[in-house]
């Protein structure tokens, strides 16, 4: 993943290319996933807070999500 950006309710990830991508709440509930088929892939999360944005079987990283 080369970046994950949060704007609004909304988490961008780019670097994405032909990766599940997968977000996650801080319980590590999974709250979306997608195979990405481009480079970005974008989630609309229900409500602000942290989250964790995965691609493939990489590192998570921590989002924190605003309104």
């Amino acid at each position: 993943m080369k970046s994950a950006a949060a704007s609004g309710l909304t988490i961008a990830v780019s670097g994405a290319a032909t990766r599940q991508v997968r977000i996650l709440d801080m319980q590590g509930r999974l709250m979306a996933e997608t195979a990405a088929a481009s480079d970005r892939a974008c989630f609309v999360m229900p409500q602000p807070g942290a989250y964790l944005v995965q691609v493939g079987s990489g590192p998570a990283r921590k989002i924190i999500v605003t309104e």
